[in-house]
């Protein structure tokens, strides 16, 4: 059986793996993004619409939804 994805909300503890992820994702950019000022830009919006999707303990996708910081 496979197992699914959870969508749970980001945790700190986490940035690493979010980082990595997006760096991964978007390895095309022209290195204008900042994964981790994004990050802290919507860390600090604090509008609870920042979430992680985990299969098991690995950070698999993200979800910043409303104001991204861009």
């Amino acid at each position: 059986m496979t197992q699914s994805a959870a969508v749970v909300p980001y945790a700190e503890p986490r940035r690493i793996e979010v980082v990595s992820l997006w760096q991964d994702a978007f390895a095309h950019a022209t290195g204008h993004i900042d994964a981790s000022l994004a990050i802290d830009k919507k860390v600090d919006a604090a509008d609870g619409l920042f979430f992680m999707a985990r299969k098991g303990s690995a950070v698999v996708g993200t979800i910043p939804a409303g104001y991204d910081g861009h």
